[in-house]
């Protein structure tokens, strides 16, 4: 998985190294060669996708054409296939005016390298995907599943879970309505907000007469696998992948929890836990981590705003974390379930193919009718014929 539009691997010959080179020189900046040795890839369409190349392709499609493409479980395999050899690009449709983003999880599921996104936004996919690119130090590339990669279905069925106890312990100088409290100068890439400003926010004075009541809302969001977060084990089999504590009334600048959640993934390294602080229908800060990167003990999530990204300043969130595994007690009711909806969308597939054929062979019946019909009122010797034998 990529987060910039960068060459996964692949090299260019000299000629085309050397037209790339030419070309760079045209519009006016010096490139070095191996800089466009590496980011030039000629693209293709996205029905050309498993012809081969003497030099790699990569395909583009909208998000419209990636939902059409992999509608059924059968189908998203044969995509993940496709992606183990190929480059696949997905980019948000041209309506969304307003910079929102699509459900990047499933892009990736499907396998595709790159996941274009409006990163002007703070929503769930953004937030999703700054979780799971601060993998391998935050460079911007990710492996994929060791199935995918072989281009094997994935996620394939686990017998066991990947279980962290999230004991929710206090939140700590939430801003209050109207603050805002951006953190500018310290922490991991600072430096950036430093090129456009107005995307980090600014801070801004408290109001001493709002008050808040917060609550912690805890939730899962998987590329793929089993997934479930309940107060106690083991969780049921329609759980939630999503808990929420009480609220503390009339205290955001210290309220206290002491309420414990317990997370279990199959896949944890492809399983992004995002921790929400709510007040009333709103949510006003978060943060996102790779379930599989947790450590266990005292831990503290430092919060971003909801609104920027952007990481608040002083404002923490304290839990204690425990990591253990816990077999999948619904693993063979999952892979029953799971094929279960295969034969149904078979089936459905079936039926439809089969409603279409009987209106094609209503179609035909209405067809020939008509045309005895007319041979009937033209006296056709034909007609006479069959009928004197």
């Amino acid at each position: 998985l990529l987060r910039h539009n960068s060459l996964l691997g692949g090299a260019a010959d000299d000629g085309e190294l050397a037209e790339a080179s030419t070309t760079a020189v045209v519009v006016g900046r010096a490139v070095h060669p191996q800089l466009v040795q590496l980011i030039a890839m000629p693209a293709c369409g996205f029905g050309r996708l498993a012809n081969k190349y003497p030099i790699p392709r990569i395909a583009s499609i909208s998000e419209k054409k990636m939902y059409q493409e992999a509608p059924t479980a059968a189908e998203e395999a044969a995509m993940q296939r496709k992606t183990a050899s190929r480059l696949l690009r997905v980019y948000p449709r041209a309506t969304r005016a307003d910079s929102s983003n699509y459900n990047v999880l499933r892009a990736w599921a499907l396998g595709a390298q790159h996941a274009a996104l409006n990163l002007q936004s703070a929503d769930l996919p953004v937030q999703l995907h700054h979780a799971l690119f601060e993998l391998n130090g935050g460079q911007g590339y990710v492996l994929k599943p060791r199935e995918m990669i072989r281009g094997e279905p994935w996620p394939p069925h686990r017998t066991e879970l990947h279980h962290v106890e999230l004991r929710v312990i206090s939140l700590h100088a939430l801003p209050t309505r109207g603050e805002e409290r951006p953190c500018l100068t310290s922490g991991e890439h600072c430096e950036s907000h430093a090129h456009v400003p107005h995307l980090s926010g600014a801070a801004t004075s408290p109001s001493a007469s709002a008050v808040s009541s917060p609550r912690v809302a805890v939730e899962l969001h998987a590329i793929g696998g089993y997934t479930s977060v309940c107060p106690k084990l083991p969780p049921e089999q329609l759980s939630s992948n999503r808990y929420a504590t009480k609220a503390v009334d009339g205290n955001g600048l210290g309220p206290v929890f002491d309420e414990t959640v317990h997370c279990l993934a199959a896949e944890p390294m492809y399983t992004v836990l995002r921790v929400a602080v709510e007040e009333g229908d709103n949510q006003v800060a978060f943060d996102t981590a790779v379930l599989g990167v947790l450590r266990p003990g005292y831990r503290n999530f430092q919060l971003r705003s909801t609104r920027t990204g952007t990481r608040i300043e002083m404002c923490h969130l304290l839990v204690h974390i425990k990591i253990d595994k816990e077999p999948h007690v619904w693993a063979e009711a999952e892979r029953l379930r799971t094929q279960l909806v295969r034969q149904q969308e078979q089936l459905r597939e079936h039926q439809e193919k089969l409603a279409n054929q009987e209106i094609e062979l209503a179609e035909a019946r209405a067809k020939i009718d008509e045309l005895m019909s007319r041979l009937h009122e033209q006296g056709s010797p034909l007609l006479t014929h069959q009928v004197s034998r």
